[in-house]
């Protein structure tokens, strides 16, 4: 093959592929060729997630779900093989009969073991939470309330700021004075009393005071506002603006 020849078949091979790229150039500026490209984008980020979720449910999702339903398995059938050796009786023959009077038994203190698990699980996550950031810690308080979304539980709510008497949203402290069993042993074990929510919140005036309050519980701004999960007050002691120390800088 001659030189020219060679040269000649190289020109055209550049002209093509510079037609080509301006050509795809082209499609990719022009509506349907953007709209391809977000289609395809949109269809990589689903795979992607896809495969994400995919992975998570390996890892974490479906160990845990066997561990659970396997717990619960052992569970139930440990609790139906002793509610098959409770409510039967032998009777004049020899058989083993069915008792209605132990089948209620079992139910009821079924019921009340059930009730009392969730009050020491309950105890359980207060108690992990106190040794995690229970404290006393000064903040200025104001205005106790009685939450009307809470008939006979004596739930209050005592709001304020954290640093000074006057602050934003940021800075702000929000508390929750409740009946809870922590709640109840803390105060026989600090004070040798029992704990009364209603009397906690009359500690803290209406208009803003400097108080030294003693609290735990989840302070994560999401959390309590999302959850609805807010700290507890066990115990509060204030003063007057006017007698308070110097706010901190």
């Amino acid at each position: 093959m001659s030189k020219e020849t060679q040269d000649r078949i190289e020109r055209i091979l550049a002209e093509h592929d510079a037609a080509k790229t301006a050509s795809e150039r082209e499609h990719a500026r022009s509506t349907l060729g953007q709209a391809q490209t977000n289609i395809a984008s949109l269809q990589r980020f689903l795979a992607q997630v896809a495969e994400g979720v995919a992975w998570l449910w390996r890892a974490i999702g479906r160990p845990v779900t066997l561990f659970l339903l396997r717990t619960l398995r052992f569970l139930f059938g440990w609790y139906l093989r002793l509610w098959g050796r409770l409510v039967t009786v032998t009777n004049q023959y020899g058989d083993r009969v069915f008792s209605y009077k132990r089948a209620g038994v079992m139910v009821l203190v079924t019921v009340i073991g059930l009730f009392m698990a969730s009050v020491l699980a309950q105890l359980a996550w207060d108690a992990g939470w106190y040794a995690y950031n229970g404290r006393w810690e000064q903040v200025y308080l104001r205005s106790p309330q009685e939450l009307q979304g809470h008939p006979g539980e004596d739930v209050h709510s005592v709001r304020g700021c954290e640093h000074s008497p006057g602050c934003t949203e940021l800075d702000a402290v929000y508390y929750r004075v409740r009946f809870k069993l922590f709640n109840v042993l803390w105060s026989l074990w600090m004070h040798g009393s029992m704990f009364y929510p209603d009397l906690v919140a009359a500690a803290v005036p209406t208009e803003t005071s400097y108080c030294r309050a003693h609290t735990y519980g989840i302070r994560k701004r999401f959390l309590t506002r999302h959850l609805n999960w807010h700290p507890d007050l066990l115990s509060v002691q204030c003063v007057p603006l006017e007698r308070a120390p110097p706010a901190s800088p």
